[in-house]
């Protein structure tokens, strides 16, 4: 192997949490020969990562999430480099089917549409009407499912010499080695003084269903405060935004109300069982991710995925080790720069 294929070759790299952040930022990271450690004291999956549906969905955020209206370029480039990910993690199962999405009438379904091409993102009207509202369908938005892919993507860790450590870090472990990469979520109270701008998270909790029935293949359906996503195990209907809350209780009215927007979309969820599930992300006021250097030297930030873990760790993890190796971090490192956390604090 050249020296070039190997621009971190030697460095002793700690990666704190196995969620997408931290396997991502892992995977590149040992393929460029560095000597990973991840740690993470939880089981793999039982984080904001796993209670998710794995949505890699460009289209639908900057659609039916406000704060996400004018980001399809940084959306379309975390899809993007899933490429690249696959390409280190065989088996990884990417699905491409799509999405459909449903309004409440034809002109806002049509002003979506101009939205979303305006955007550079593709579509066009459902030419069958779906639960006969207004719809459109969209190639641009992709899935895994979360568990699966986690449990490949420690795989590929692994296999490039990666070793899992089932502890948490310490501030005190990080002297033993060159670099640590922060990818917490929201379990960051250790390490405030190691990296203040995580003081800049905010909780998010997030309820889903996961059901025993329903579509297991085909595209994501999506409404303004639903989505079902089939996967192999049984549809999920998700997920709440409950912001401000870190609790992991199941609130039976909550749920109650995510089956019943669920059966809206789906009549035959409505008799169908089910798993509720909790998790809690980290966000950011901007809504953006924490992406690089923190302002103390040799540790660095992949947090606050807020509801788009699985859409933006290709690119979170690809400037993280940009950094490392002081390679180009790319066009879109500027808008994830931690130090912008300053600015809220």
């Amino acid at each position: 192997m050249a020296p070039q294929d190997r621009p971190l070759a030697g460095l002793r790299l700690a990666v704190a949490g196995a969620g997408v952040f931290g396997l991502c930022t892992a995977l590149r990271a040992a393929a460029a020969d560095a000597r990973v450690e991840v740690w993470d004291p939880a089981a793999l999956g039982d984080n904001a990562s796993g209670v998710a549906a794995g949505m890699i969905a460009p289209a639908g955020e900057i659609l039916f999430d406000a704060a996400s209206a004018n980001r399809f370029p940084l959306f379309a480039a975390g899809r993007a480099g899933w490429s690249a990910i696959e390409a280190l993690a065989p088996g990884l199962e990417i699905d491409r089917s799509g999405a459909q999405f449903l309004f409440d009438a034809p002109s806002v379904r049509d002003a979506a549409l101009v939205q979303l091409l305006a955007a550079g993102g593709s579509g066009e009207p459902l030419a069958d009407a779906v639960s006969r509202r207004p719809g459109l369908s969209t190639p641009d938005d992709w899935r895994v499912d979360a568990p699966a892919a986690l449990a490949v993507l420690a795989a590929g860790i692994a296999a490039l010499g990666g070793v899992f450590k089932p502890h948490a870090l310490k501030p005190g472990d990080f002297a033993d080695y060159d670099a640590v990469v922060l990818a917490t979520g929201m379990q960051t109270e250790a390490f405030v003084d190691a990296a203040p701008e995580l003081a800049a998270l905010a909780p998010i909790k997030g309820h889903i269903l996961r059901f025993a029935t329903g579509p297991h293949a085909g595209p994501i359906l999506r409404a303004s405060s639903i989505y079902l996503s089939p996967q192999p195990g049984g549809v999920l209907a998700g997920a709440t935004m409950e912001r401000g809350r870190s609790d992991r209780m199941i609130d039976a009215d909550i749920v109650a109300a995510l089956h019943a927007r669920a059966a809206g979309l789906e009549p035959a969820l409505a008799a169908a069982s089910f798993q509720a599930f909790t998790g809690v992300r980290a966000a950011t006021p901007d809504g953006l991710p924490l992406a690089g250097p923190s302002s103390c030297p040799g540790v660095l930030l992949a947090v606050g995925a807020r509801r788009n873990g699985w859409l933006l760790a290709p690119l979170v993890s690809q400037i993280v080790v940009s950094y490392l190796n002081a390679q180009d971090t790319g066009p879109h490192a500027a808008v994830l720069d931690p130090q912008r956390a300053f600015e809220t604090l």
